[in-house]
């Protein structure tokens, strides 16, 4: 899972980086302080990758809760949006017939069918959390200002809802560290 959100997270980079123009024809996207990192170094190896596709810098703005707003256009954030779907959904289609991957249109709800010998996977806090961080950035590209995802693990055979996933916090911020490291 980790590795599937590394491959989707350089192809956003790189799609993202088409767009050109001035700040009033784009569209912001902001991406949380988690995605950014912490320290100075952190902030500045983010920002130093948010080029287009001439190798200039994007227009960012550093935000005083420790967020970067990147400024791009809306066919390039749409882009980035259908890539990381289509990158998600062709991940997915190879899970076999025990386990089975679903959204809604905004990503913010995902669902996951398992056989009954797949249940346990999820109790690994790693597995969900790449695919929350998925939900979250799809929905960072749509422009939403407060994202959340919610996972629920049901059991494949009759659907019925096993547990909502809790995905532990430190998991959370550990994936996204590693996020600002690309």
């Amino acid at each position: 899972m980790r590795k599937l959100l590394a491959v989707i997270m350089v192809m956003l980079v790189v799609v993202l980086a088409f767009g050109c123009g001035s700040k009033s024809d784009k569209q912001s996207v902001t991406f949380p302080k988690m995605y950014v990192g912490e320290t100075n170094e952190e902030v500045e190896y983010f920002t130093s990758g948010l080029l287009d596709s001439e190798g200039n810098q994007l227009e960012f703005e550093k935000n005083s809760d420790g967020s970067v707003t990147v400024y791009e256009k809306k066919e390039a954030l749409d882009e980035a949006k259908a890539e990381l779907k289509k990158s998600f959904d062709e991940g997915m289609s190879d899970l076999g017939e025990f386990m089975k991957i679903e959204t809604n249109d905004d990503m913010s709800e995902i669902s996951i069918f398992a056989d009954e010998m797949m249940v346990d996977f999820f109790d690994d806090d790693t597995a969900s959390a790449s695919l929350y961080h998925v939900g979250m950035l799809y929905q960072i590209f749509s422009g939403e200002k407060d994202p959340t995802v919610e996972i629920n693990l049901y059991k494949m055979s009759d659907k019925t809802l096993i547990k909502k996933i809790e995905i532990d916090p430190a998991v959370i911020e550990d994936m996204a560290k590693d996020f600002s490291q690309w």
